[in-house]
């Protein structure tokens, strides 16, 4: 044996049982793309599942059919979170086309009395559209219950207009809000806010507020800045998620 293989660098013809048990080792194995994941095709010869997209999951698509990259379904995933500290704004950047955002935040505490406001913004950095908001929304109180509309406003208030602001005083917060932004960046609808918060008011008083608005000019959506009306936030914690939906 060692005779006829003298002089030779490689074998074209190797019997499967001429090989050992974990013989072939990674290196030996044909290059392909980072990514990538080994399968085998409808006769049975191995193939390989393309690379899929970034937070896509490997999905079964059944007997006799390759597996694919496709986005998860359903559930929300954590993005980002930002922690504001004397901090004028808070803005979110980078949301995408087909995926849903949800922001949410806890025990916000603002300088002074304000109202919470949204602002959109569009392209890769972001320019804040100022015009062109509408909103219906409703407040809860500890005293009353009051509803208001604004068309052709430069943000989306949050609060009711007519109704005391929140937050500011010794011990005030807004306690938290959700506010969830529906596929932002279709470019062919027009982008729909809706949100609830709970929060003190000057008043002592303690309120539910919710809402929807939507922006009549901006339909490619890549950014969402909350801001209060006057003052800063002191402190308070904000988070992003997302979900595909589609």
């Amino acid at each position: 044996m060692s005779n006829y293989l003298s002089g030779r660098t490689s074998l074209t013809t190797v019997q499967t049982a001429n090989l050992a048990d974990d013989a072939v080792t990674l290196a030996k194995i044909t290059s392909g793309t980072d990514g990538e994941l080994i399968t085998w095709d409808a006769s049975g010869d191995p193939s390989a599942v393309p690379v899929g997209t970034a937070t896509h999951v490997l999905t079964s698509n059944g007997a006799g059919a390759a597996p694919t990259f496709q986005a998860g379904g359903g559930g929300w995933e954590f993005v980002s979170m930002q922690q504001a500290s004397a901090s004028s704004t808070i803005a979110f950047t980078g949301l995408e086309d087909g995926y849903d955002h949800k922001f949410m935040a806890t025990t916000i505490d603002p300088s002074a009395d304000m109202y919470l406001e949204i602002v959109l913004g569009t392209g890769v950095t972001p320019t804040w559209v100022t015009a062109n908001y509408e909103t219906q929304k409703i407040v809860h109180s500890s005293t009353t219950v009051v509803g208001e509309r604004e068309t052709a406003a430069p943000d989306m208030n949050m609060n009711v207009v007519s109704h005391a602001s929140n937050g500011g005083a010794a011990g005030e917060y807004i306690y938290g809000f959700e506010v969830t932004l529906i596929d932002p960046g279709d470019g062919t609808s027009l982008p729909s806010v809706h949100w609830t918060m709970g929060a003190d008011n000057n008043g002592g008083n303690f309120d539910v507020l919710s809402g929807w608005g939507f922006n009549s000019g901006a339909t490619a959506v890549t950014a969402l800045r909350f801001e209060p009306s006057t003052g800063t936030f002191t402190s308070g914690d904000f988070f992003l998620y997302r979900r595909a939906n589609s």
